[in-house]
């Protein structure tokens, strides 16, 4: 017969294994807005030129991230053709991508689609972010945070480049390459 007493160190020890894997590495990507996939309007046409801001990104990650942005662009030239420009970006009033990396704690891509900067390259928090949107005169279209916690075991480290395509592959409904 199992007792109480006999539990409590099991129940401690499952505890303590559920605490310690929450302290491992890994990404969290979220849709902040649209809430689902149907609701995200933006996904039903993109334009065949989608102009592309960078917030706070450095110029050594900027490369790595319009090489992966053009492999996406080929992605989701399936449906028709669509390609990413990169350079002199609209202030907010055209349809854009604009991703921010490392944004101000409680600012979210309405700010970032007025055309404020929310990104910041000396940012103190531990974990890596990245906020990803589409964004149309103004208007939030869709929204997406990925969360990349701190390395814990020494594991192996991931670029920003990687978080942001994360980022832009959950806005655009696609797959992680296997």
């Amino acid at each position: 017969m199992i007792t109480c007493r006999h539990l409590k160190p099991f129940a401690a020890a499952i505890l303590l294994a559920g605490t310690l894997a929450a302290c491992d590495e890994g990404m969290d990507v979220t849709r902040e807005f649209p809430n689902t996939l149907g609701e995200a309007k933006y996904l039903q046409g993109l334009p065949p030129v989608l102009p592309v801001h960078f917030d706070a990104i450095p110029n050594s990650t900027a490369g790595e991230v319009r090489t992966i942005l053009d492999g996406i662009a080929t992605e989701l030239s399936r449906g028709g053709s669509v390609r990413f420009a990169f350079g002199s970006v609209p202030d907010g009033r055209e349809f854009a991508l604009r991703i921010a990396l490392q944004p101000k704690e409680g600012l979210s891509a309405l700010s970032l689609c007025q055309g404020k900067p929310i990104g910041r390259l000396d940012a103190p928090q531990r974990s890596r972010t990245v906020l990803a949107a589409v964004c149309d005169n103004r208007r939030r279209l869709g929204e997406v945070r990925a969360v990349l916690a701190p390395s814990t075991g020494g594991g192996t480290d991931i670029k920003d480049s990687a978080i942001i395509e994360a980022a832009v592959r959950k806005l655009f409904a696609l797959p992680m390459p296997g």
